[in-house]
């Protein structure tokens, strides 16, 4: 995480449309195998990201409202 702060800090994902999708999950999947895990580590992500935008989604119709 350290690691990725500080490139993100620097720019260095400035080419990326989205660099948290881009690079920081697909890293910490990659960890999470790393460590021992399989294929679950990547369908974690996967719900993770859908529970993610469908919260983020709700919020900004909420906001809007407003």
């Amino acid at each position: 995480m350290h690691g990725y702060i500080a490139l993100e800090l620097a720019d260095h994902f400035a080419e990326f449309g989205d660099p948290v999708a881009q690079v920081l999950l697909p890293m910490g999947v990659n960890f999470a195998v790393g460590l021992g895990d399989d294929q679950r580590a990547q369908a974690s992500h996967e719900a993770g990201a859908r529970l993610y935008d469908s919260i983020t989604r709700g919020s900004e119709g909420q906001a809007g409202a407003e």
